[in-house]
């Protein structure tokens, strides 16, 4: 999971220290950031038919991703999370049978700061969205995909989300950890090729938790006496 954190975070960073400059120059003082973790979930539909194929069960779906949050009053933050989901399942004794499951998914989220000096931050906060979801199946019984896409490009099953974070580091720079509890039922699915019709539900909910990066663009002279 780190080389791809890493390997998503870097353009990622290049992206928000751009916009932190821009809206350092408009005194437009955005909060973004970079995370990586891991849901802790259990999808007993799919968990079911994997075991049928010999298939090692889905536990701990990784998940990387970006916020910007945008201060309406001294106590509310608002903007817009995306999250990129992925696993990766295979047969212990044939790697070339396997699951890919990729999720991405859209969230407006809105934060409350409980705690935010020089050095620490400390927030609640809840969101709602919605998901596009994929579930690639290779077995010699099995093969394709099990889809819940939106017609129009947008996003096809509803997603919440509602927990906390601390982040510790000096003025604009933040390493920051959340936990959290995500509710991601996708139903409604749609198969292709030679998949049978056993999966009928994908559910990604559970507790997770994230570490990464917080860029704040509040000026340092906000903390000044």
């Amino acid at each position: 999971m780190t080389t791809r954190f890493l390997i998503r975070i870097i353009p990622a960073a290049f992206i928000i220290f751009s916009y932190e400059f821009a809206f350092a120059e408009l005194n437009f003082p955005v909060q973004a950031r970079l995370f990586a973790g891991v849901t802790n979930a259990n999808p007993t539909n799919v968990n079911s038919e994997l075991n049928t194929l010999g298939i090692s069960n889905m536990k701990n779906v990784a998940q990387y991703g970006m916020e910007v949050t945008y201060p309406l009053a001294s106590r509310f933050e608002v903007g817009l999370r995306y999250t990129w989901r992925s696993d990766h399942e295979d047969d212990p004794a044939n790697i070339n049978n396997y699951a890919d499951l990729n999720q991405n998914s859209a969230m407006l989220v809105g934060r409350i700061p409980l705690l935010k000096t020089k050095f620490i931050r400390f927030d609640g906060f809840a969101g709602f969205g919605g998901t596009n979801t994929t579930l690639s199946l290779n077995t010699p019984s099995q093969n394709g995909e099990i889809t819940r896409q939106a017609a129009t490009g947008w996003f096809a099953s509803p997603c919440t989300s509602y927990g906390g974070s601390v982040a510790v580091g000096f003025k604009k720079f933040f390493v920051v950890f959340e936990g959290g509890y995500e509710s991601n039922k996708v139903t409604g699915l749609s198969r292709s090729s030679t998949l049978n019709n056993n999966i009928q539900t994908i559910d990604l909910s559970g507790t997770y938790f994230t570490v990464g990066f917080l860029f704040d663009g509040v000026n340092a002279t906000e903390y000044e006496d």
